[in-house]
């Protein structure tokens, strides 16, 4: 039998005065349509966004992610990133 998966996604920002900026929005709609392309679900209330430097703050210290990893298997199965720069800059950090 086929286990249902859960998909999650992670989209960030460097600057915090961008919060609410295209950025964010055109990488939530690129998973978005990724989703849809593939036949995956992906819940509105499964998508974390921070608006902070990966390169000034590392993953654990940016809320949004952590929050992600804390809910990794028992909300979600599969965390979905635009591209791998936006959860770490720091190749020790990927």
């Amino acid at each position: 039998m086929r286990r249902h998966i859960i998909y999650a996604a992670y989209v960030r920002e460097s600057d915090p005065s961008l919060e609410f900026s295209s950025t964010i929005e055109s990488q939530k709609e690129a998973i978005r349509e990724y989703c849809a392309k593939h036949g995956y679900e992906l819940s509105e209330d499964l998508i974390y966004a921070d608006a902070l430097s990966s390169t000034k703050l590392p993953y654990r210290k940016r809320p949004q992610v952590m929050k992600a990893l804390e809910d990794a298997g028992e909300l979600f199965h599969v965390l979905l990133v635009n591209e791998f720069g936006r959860l770490a800059r720091k190749q020790t950090e990927q």
